[in-house]
């Protein structure tokens, strides 16, 4: 699989999503696919398209925003390494559905976090778009596929173990979730590498896995051009963040542990 790879960048969480955005318009512009790398500026909360803001207990710690895509609220901080992979359709019966869609991109996060884990433990797919370790999730996914003719698939890996404190002191989960939340495996449980070491491997093993090229400087400019504007119309609106005009689920579970 060719890909155009967009590399690693550190953004705010609304950067970030509206740079996702961009590169699936990108695709259906190009028929290329893209991937990128990317980290948050400070600990966020990512609501899913249809979640109610209510579960966030102190906006104060967090940056908030909404993607497009379903799914559950994510929290993201620095033990996490996101990635998105936006592609054209083009009639592809392979990435039909949501799905299909995982199945076919999701190796390339299952290789790489295998590579690192080795034999030491059993990594698969598991239900709702994770990769599991153990049958326990360390990786979570959700998917847009548009009316046009292109779709965006990202996801979240644990690098190191998650934080339920921090998580508690920002979100209002039931309380049986910040245990659970603290058992979920991570790839520093099989690696003796810093934390920055870990997630260099890990993007070099996913990478691995495309036949990796450079990104034109024309489409480095439209996708800096579509984000700037996607993040200042959208993902910084107070009305798309609160979800104004939707109708939104109430009840929010952490993301990796509970299905749709």
């Amino acid at each position: 699989m060719e890909a155009v790879s967009f590399g690693y960048s550190r953004n705010s969480a609304a950067k970030n999503m509206a740079l996702d955005e961009a590169l699936k318009e990108l695709s259906e512009k190009t028929g290329r696919i893209y991937i990128r790398f990317y980290d948050f500026d400070r600990d966020s909360v990512i609501l899913s398209a249809s979640d109610d803001p209510g579960s966030i207990r102190d906006r104060s710690r967090v940056e908030v925003t909404r993607r497009e895509t379903g799914g559950k609220t994510i929290y993201v901080g620095e033990n996490t390494l996101a990635y998105s992979i936006a592609g054209p359709l083009n009639g592809d019966s392979s990435v039909s559905g949501p799905e299909a869609l995982h199945r076919k991109y999701s190796s390339i996060a299952l290789g790489g976090i295998s590579d690192i884990i080795g034999s030491a433990a059993k990594v698969s797919l598991g239900g709702v778009y994770a990769i599991n370790v153990d049958g326990m999730p360390i990786a979570g996914h959700a998917q847009s596929i548009g009316l046009g003719h292109s779709f965006l698939y990202h996801g979240v890996v644990a690098v190191s173990r998650w934080n339920s404190k921090r998580i508690r002191d920002a979100m209002n989960f039931p309380e049986s979730d910040y245990e659970k939340i603290g058992m979920l495996p991570a790839l520093s449980d099989f690696t003796d590498g810093s934390l920055g070491t870990t997630k260099k491997r890990l993007m070099g093993n996913m990478l691995r896995r495309v036949e990796a090229k450079f990104p034109s400087e024309e489409e480095k400019r439209k996708a800096e051009e579509l984000a700037s504007r996607f993040c200042s119309e959208k993902y910084m609106n107070g009305e798309w963040i609160e979800g104004r005009g939707r109708r939104l689920k109430t009840g929010a579970r952490f993301c990796l542990l509970y299905p749709d």
